[in-house]
């Protein structure tokens, strides 16, 4: 089994236009958009970052720039936490006992194990041999081999823990639940519980020296010392939020991140502090000074601030992005460089060199957009709430109102000439236009039905159009003048493209929320349900062509079809965040739109399905394509195992029922190999799971007769 290096870096500098193939790259908010919870600034140039999805960024010029990580080991948990001793050796810590280990910076990492599933809030590493990691479940974890081994370190009470800190080697900080602060002079071997006679969480710490400290918490909570904790000085803040950060490099000079976009500074050790208004409400999660004055802060949505002035005053790195909800997005037919995006209040972001710069455009509109398409190279119009209709004949630059007719909730539009397109939305409202939205006929469903809501429509030429909504799916062979229900019945129908008359899909949800996707390749007259093995719901659907196509999700999810839709391939989309919509302009560029500002895009040829790699001595079992496949007899299953452990692989159908077990218990290190007979299967798609300890990677199966 040919085996490639498992750890793919995803460095690009923030703006640059290079991507690796199979992989999304962010638009916006950039560097990136995922939420950032901890940085550690060691020079004025050096700088970590990490977040959520697996995200880890570097900057060598003082956040100008960076290289940005994601999905780091193919693990999407979230980071909480980072300490670095130096410019290369140091760890991150996060959700489900994650750590991981790097000695030159980041451009690798070595996967470390815990023995536990709890979350891991903080860590401090002492030198390359020990480091401490306080949990949300109370627990002190502290290693003295470089993280090989983990021993728990006793402590009264099993309250959540929320920081670890170091200020020099002999003096580290917990804080923690009910007010619980510890201190250790001895590299975290043993702590000594220090009373606050506050009952509040405490989330963080900071000492300039072994006397002089600050604690931060919740309700604008801070506590001030002088004498090592013994006694405390009790300020309350009247934010209204959180405090989640404290830190400086002065005993005069601190400043304080928290939430609604909070941050405080003090010039005088405490005695008065002052906010600074950073022009966002966002929780601000990570802070780190370098100096006295020069700092970097890090929130949701991506956001990275600096200042040189001790916090009075934040600029954002690169800038303030958008970082509302968008709902869709379109690229004219065969028009990989200029694009438009929509979302809530009014908002249209546009683009004219493939999204390398979207500009948050002007427009009078306050309701909520929720679709957009393009009538020709230059011309699109927008639907929302309200029977909002506008267009723009200037490839979004400028927009003008429409008269719809109607005061319902648009969701979905579609045209299939630079005149005639169809727009629909709540309680079964159909508009068809033939003079490029100026004027609009209001159409009917057969059966009639008043209380359906339609979500989708796509019209791939001037007779076929298809609509998806709430119960049924309709098809229209006159230009959208008459509509009848087709076989393709479904609950929840999300979203709706077709490629021609013919080749298309759509994508719904099931009872239990799992996301599925129904393509044909008849125009309708069947419908096949695959289920890509997602247990998140499906927003948003593209067919480039009759046989690549594309769906979003919830959580970042992403999967590709280069089948018309008859099996799914997971792609690494580099976000947690839903995803609403994704459109191509051609089969070889796409984009994918969602909340908090969430703007994606892919550019590659047509293998755009992600491939299972790995390494010899890699921490993570590797699956590889199933061979042959189709198949119809026996089917070859070949998987690699990094260590010896309990090992399972199972087959399941697309609509994740449990159809057999091919293989069950404890197998050796390396490469294995299996067969299974197939030949009672009938005709479809399949999940083939491989379930290595608490990690788990599939690949799909076709059966043909």
């Amino acid at each position: 089994m040919k085996r490639i290096l498992l750890f793919i870096l995803l460095f690009f500098c923030a703006g640059s236009s290079s991507a690796q193939l199979n992989s999304w790259r962010w638009q916006n908010p950039l560097p990136v958009g995922n939420y950032l919870r901890a940085v550690q600034m060691r020079s004025l140039n050096t700088v970590y970052v990490c977040g959520d999805a697996g995200t880890f960024m570097r900057s060598s010029d003082g956040a100008q720039t960076w290289d940005i990580q994601t999905n780091i080991l193919k693990i999407r948990s979230n980071f909480n936490a980072l300490n670095f001793t130096d410019d290369n050796y140091g760890m991150c810590c996060g959700d489900s006992g994650r750590v991981i280990k790097t000695t030159d910076g980041g451009s690798t990492w070595q996967i470390l194990k815990t023995n536990t599933i709890n979350k891991l809030n903080s860590i401090v590493v002492v030198d390359k041999n020990i480091a401490v990691i306080v949990t949300l479940g109370g627990a002190i974890l502290r290693t003295i081999d470089g993280g090989n081994t983990w021993a728990t370190i006793p402590i009264e009470g099993n309250l959540a823990l929320y920081s670890v800190r170091m200020f020099r080697p002999d003096l580290l900080t917990i804080t923690g639940y009910g007010g619980a602060f510890r201190i250790s002079t001895d590299q975290g071997m043993t702590w000594l519980q220090k009373k606050t006679n506050l009952g509040n969480t405490f989330y963080n710490s900071n000492f300039t020296d072994v006397n002089n400290g600050t604690l931060i918490g919740d309700n604008g909570i801070i506590l001030r010392t002088s004498d090592g904790g013994n006694t405390w000085a009790t300020t309350q803040i009247p934010t209204g939020a959180s405090f989640n950060v404290v830190d400086g490099k002065d005993p005069n000079i601190l400043a304080i991140a928290g939430d609604h976009g909070t941050i405080l500074f003090t010039t005088d050790g405490g005695v008065t502090w002052q906010q600074s208004y950073i022009g966002t409400a966002d929780p601000v999660k990570g802070l780190s000074f370098f100096d006295k004055l020069t700092g970097i802060a890090v929130g949701r949505n991506g956001m990275v601030l600096r200042t040189s002035d001790g916090g009075v005053s934040w600029i954002f790195m690169p800038h303030k992005a958008y970082t509302d909800v968008m709902h869709g997005v379109a690229f004219p037919k065969g028009d990989t460089l200029n694009g438009i995006a929509v979302g809530n209040s009014g908002a249209i972001l546009r683009t004219s060199n493939g999204g390398k710069v979207w500009t948050l455009g002007t427009s009078s509109i306050t309701a909520n957009l929720n679709g957009v398409a393009f009538l020709d190279a230059g011309s699109a119009i927008a639907v929302g709430e309200f029977g909002t209709i506008i267009l723009s004949t200037d490839a979004g630059a400028t927009w003008t109102s429409l008269n719809s007719g109607t005061s319902q909730t648009l969701y979905s539009v579609s045209f299939f000439s630079p005149y005639s397109g169809i727009v629909v939305g709540d309680k079964a409202t159909i508009l068809t236009t033939n003079s490029s939205g100026l004027f609009w006929t209001t159409r009917h469903p057969t059966p009639p039905t008043k209380t359906e809501f339609f979500t989708g429509v796509s019209a791939p030429d001037s007779l076929h159009a298809y609509i998806c909504g709430e119960l049924l799916v309709y098809k229209s062979t006159d230009g959208g003048i008459s509509w009848n229900k087709t076989q393709g019945d479904s609950s929840r129908g999300q979203s709706i493209s077709f490629a021609d008359s013919n080749h298309g899909g759509f994508v719904f949800d099931d009872k239990y929320g799992r996301g599925y996707t129904r393509c044909t390749s008849d125009g309708g007259i069947t419908f096949d349900s695959v289920y890509p093995g997602t247990m998140n719901n499906l927003f948003g659907i593209c067919f480039s062509d009759r046989m690549h196509a594309t769906v979003v999700g919830a959580y970042g999810y992403i999967a590709h079809s280069t089948d018309g839709g008859r099996s799914w391939f997971d792609q690494i989309s580099n976000t947690g965040n839903n995803l609403n919509a994704v459109a191509f302009g051609t089969v070889n560029a796409g984009n994918a739109v969602g909340n908090h500002g969430n703007i994606m895009r892919i550019t590659s040829d047509d293998k755009l399905a992600v491939k299972q790699i790995s390494a010899s001595g890699s921490p993570q079992p590797v699956l590889d394509p199933c061979y042959p496949n189709p198949a119809s007899g026996i089917a070859n299953i070949s998987f690699y195992l990094p260590h010896g452990g309990f090992t399972a692989i199972k087959i399941y159908s697309t609509d994740g029922k449990e159809i057999a077990v091919i293989a069950s218990g404890f197998m050796q290190k390396g490469e294995q190999k299996t067969r299974f007979d197939i030949s009672k299967f009938a005709s479809g798609s399949y999940l083939i799971k491989l379930d290595f300890e608490r990690v788990s990677v599939s690949q799909k199966l076709t059966v043909v007769r």
